[in-house]
């Protein structure tokens, strides 16, 4: 490792020796730099201006570097680079597109392994749906969405199934693909996870989603957000869900109010460490009807007295 360092520290010496007088340095020395693909593309970039045939078959083994010495000095295709290329999925795909400027088969088996990248491919390179690699979308939710947004430019009725069972995809599929529609076949999945539940209300429901409720105030934060949006401040239902739980009631009620919710704190009360936490950051203030309840727990007594300095002597 400290060799590698102390390797990588002097070509950048090497490089800047170079830039700062603007011409090139010893051959002994450029024979050590051809060897790193990223100063050797640089080097030539900056101070030759022209390609370097010596350091090509150090270059092209480096997707990245090689598609830079690409876009600079080849600009086409690189035979002799295609073989490390192909091997990078998101170098493949922009070779492609770039260079190849049409499908490129030899590749394809690269690019089928990183499903974001292959779904870029078939939209900026084919250009339209591709069968072949449907099969390897199909298995991850999200990248089924944009397939079907970009690509489709519908609905992929094949990969719906699967759409369905992860809240998330299923929530981007009713917004980019059914135009914020109901998707009922969805609502069982999406209504388990808060976040999503709160959002497909908001986009496709667009009022209370009662059948969702159990699990959206299961997060407080998602929680405010709902009554804040689509129930008008209805405390009932934090009453209803969170009454058993001090600690989400507590998070529920600083997410949404920035004073006490009176008709809520009979719940609060029954909890020393949230006696203490709603007292010093919701009242902010001593709460004298909480104080007989909180007297038994020394710990949060204690640090209560301490915070409103509370003489317990």
């Amino acid at each position: 490792m400290t060799e590698q360092i102390v390797f990588e520290n002097e070509l950048q010496r090497y490089y800047e020796i170079a830039t700062k007088n603007g011409k090139r340095v010893p051959p002994e020395i450029e024979n050590i730099m051809m060897k790193d693909p990223g100063y050797a593309c640089l080097y030539a970039s900056t101070i030759l201006k022209q390609r370097w045939p010596e350091a090509e078959s150090y270059i092209m083994k480096d997707p990245y570097w090689a598609m830079q010495y690409i876009r600079e000095f080849i600009k086409g295709r690189w035979k002799k680079a295609e073989s490390y290329i192909m091997k990078n999925p998101y170098q493949a795909y922009r070779y492609a597109q770039c260079f190849v400027k049409g499908r490129w088969k030899k590749a394809e088996p690269y690019i089928i392994k990183d499903v974001e990248i292959l779904v870029d491919y078939v939209r900026d390179v084919i250009g339209k749906r591709a069968s072949w690699a449907e099969k390897y979308i199909i298995k991850n939710p999200l990248r089924s969405v944009w397939y079907a947004h970009y690509v489709i430019k519908g609905r992929w009725h094949e990969a719906e199934p699967y759409i369905m069972k992860d809240p998330e995809a299923a929530c981007e599929y009713v917004r980019w693909v059914l135009d914020d529609n109901k998707w009922p076949e969805a609502e069982p999945h999406i209504m388990k996870d808060p976040k999503y539940a709160y959002m497909y209300a908001i986009m496709a429901i667009k009022q209370r989603w009662p059948e969702a409720e159990p699990y959206i105030f299961k997060d407080p934060y998602w929680a405010s957000e709902y009554v804040n949006h689509l129930c008008d401040k209805n405390w009932n239902l934090a009453t209803k869900y969170m009454k058993n739980n001090p600690s989400l009631l507590y998070k529920y009620i600083k997410n949404i109010s920035k004073g006490r919710i009176k008709s809520l704190e009979k719940y609060i009360i029954k909890s020393p460490k949230y006696i203490y936490r709603y007292a010093v950051n919701i009242i902010r203030g001593r709460w004298k009807e909480a104080e007989p309840f909180l007297k038994d727990n020394k710990k949060y007594w204690d640090k209560y007295c301490k915070n409103f300095e509370i003489n317990i002597l």
